[in-house]
């Protein structure tokens, strides 16, 4: 009886590595974030380079990078690095009513000196909010091998119109992230890093929600793996001056918010996190991620932050 037992028990253990095993083969191969023989690799990035589809279109200047958007489902890659001196102030790619839907491949390519500078009274843009990124919104998209070094992104929203909490929602955010604001619908970021400085700040009467993440504002049922912010600045900061429900500062090293099914994993934060309210709204700050709406069900492993993180809220703050 006891033989029987142990191998009961023996047979248990098996079919549990069996099963893992089985498991980690599904999520590589669902996603296609797997190398395979040819596969590169490069000093910087945490997973080898595939070898690139051969029907992509090739992208080696600021120019053919800004043109993206007209193709917003094409299957892109990087030949060569890309300084952007002569794009100050880009225009992210990818909007809320025409997402970028394609694949990006970086192919362990550096994007240097993203610029973004932008400001706007949220009074303007009612019923729609301000995203800032390498990408705006990303739909089922795949951005992946990638990095942007010394992006510089900076955001004033000047909030004069009081909204009723009871419609107070995502459509009068604020979204910043170094490779893209907002994913969603299955999108996938792997394999990429970044450094650079968010600093977004609101100001006027009216407090609304500012995100700003590392790698990523608003991760909504997507997966972001093998990724990491290795220098940098992430601060988010309210100056509002009237309370309202639903306002709130919140800064995340891979990501300020998630939503629904997410997976995060394998990925790490060195960057200076701070969120700062002078009211008594939310101030958060996460090493990985700042916050999260109806994610019970993400899974997030394998991560670590070696960031400084700092928040405050409330009156006579500095």
């Amino acid at each position: 009886m006891g033989m029987r037992k142990g191998f009961s028990f023996r047979r248990v253990i098996a079919f549990a590595i069996i099963f893992s095993i089985l498991i980690n083969s599904l999520y590589f191969n669902l996603f296609s974030v797997y190398a395979d023989d040819s596969a590169k690799n490069i000093d910087g990035f945490l997973q080898p380079i595939e070898e690139p589809i051969t029907s992509a279109i090739k992208i080696s200047n600021a120019d053919e990078l800004y043109a993206v958007r007209q193709n917003m489902m094409g299957t892109y890659i990087l030949t060569d690095d890309i300084d952007m001196e002569d794009y100050p102030n880009w225009m992210p790619i990818g909007t809320k009513s025409e997402p970028f839907r394609g694949i990006f491949d970086g192919q362990g390519h550096t994007i240097k000196g993203l610029d973004i500078n932008r400001s706007a009274d949220m009074g303007t843009l009612y019923g729609n909010y301000m995203v800032s990124g390498l990408f705006g919104v990303c739909e089922n998209a795949t951005i992946k091998n990638l990095e942007i070094e010394d992006a510089s992104i900076s955001i004033t929203v000047n909030n004069t119109l009081l909204i009723p909490s009871a419609t107070l929602d995502s459509s009068y955010s604020s979204y910043a992230g170094i490779i893209a604001a907002k994913i969603t619908d299955s999108s996938i970021i792997y394999n990429c890093h970044v450094s650079g400085n968010i600093d977004m700040v609101q100001q006027g009467e009216a407090p609304k929600p500012l995100y700003g993440g590392g790698i990523i504002g608003w991760v909504d049922n997507s997966v972001i793996a093998d990724c990491y912010v290795y220098d940098g600045t992430i601060k988010t900061s309210s100056e509002a001056s009237l309370m309202q429900e639903g306002g709130g500062a919140y800064s995340g090293g891979i990501a300020s918010k998630i939503t629904g099914q997410c997976t995060v994993n394998r990925c790490s934060n060195n960057a200076t996190l701070s969120a700062v309210t002078h009211l008594n709204d939310d101030a958060i700050a996460g090493g990985i991620i700042g916050t999260s709406d109806n994610a019970d069900d993400s899974i997030i492993y394998d991560i670590y932050n070696t960031g400084d993180i700092s928040t405050s809220s409330g009156d006579g703050m500095d």
